[in-house]
């Protein structure tokens, strides 16, 4: 874009050829127009689109989780940084749509390992999660446990983030319906607001 005081005819506003004229807060400025795309939904373009939607739906119900997840993302908010790290981990199904397995979620940035979150479930409705209370020396005090649930049956989903304080809890999640056994996936981490843990997975 170029600005200018007089233009060879003077300041014009409107379309001469494939030149812009207008002003903006008594500045005239011209620009050219942009060059017409013919197609602008290519195969690489509806591909990319369809990939970003099927990320978005599958962690749509992981907000909480990913907030408290992803840390230290810088000006990136988590949740963008949670969109291009899952990604990667897309493939298509037998009908060529792309889809983001459940085992391959990547729901936090952390590093550190941590194991000691334990899941118990009693008739898949509800799920009882327990965890040793963090010392004031432990990395994790103060920490968020964050649990997240994927029926495989019903395709729905949620999360829970909580104080880590109490040391356990017994959770309802008959919202996302009954799964059989070896189809709920869940999910466990823990974290802080400068530290996550590496994500833990498993199916029951």
């Amino acid at each position: 874009m170029a600005t200018y005081k007089q233009g060879i005819l003077g300041s014009f506003s409107g379309k001469v050829g494939n030149v812009l004229g207008a002003s903006w807060r008594a500045t005239a400025y011209m620009r050219s127009l942009p060059k017409a795309v013919r197609n602008p939904k290519t195969q690489k373009q509806v591909e990319a689109r369809n990939r970003l939607s099927a990320v978005v739906a599958a962690l749509k119900p992981f907000k909480d989780f990913i907030r408290a997840g992803f840390v230290k993302t810088g000006s990136v908010s988590p949740w963008s940084t949670a969109i291009k790290a899952n990604i990667p981990a897309l493939s298509k199904d037998d009908d060529g749509n792309w889809t983001l397995q459940p085992s391959n979620f990547v729901l936090t940035n952390g590093t550190k390992v941590y194991n000691d979150v334990q899941v118990a479930t009693a008739d898949l409705t509800s799920v009882g999660v327990s965890w040793p209370t963090f010392s004031v020396d432990d990395d994790f005090y103060g920490a968020t446990i964050m649990v997240g649930f994927f029926n495989e049956d019903t395709g729905r989903s949620c999360s829970l983030a909580f104080p880590g304080l109490s040391g356990s809890m017994v959770l309802d999640i008959s919202e996302i319906g009954e799964a059989s056994a070896g189809k709920l996936h869940v999910f466990t981490a823990v974290a802080t607001a400068d530290l996550a843990s590496a994500l833990n997975h498993k199916t029951v």
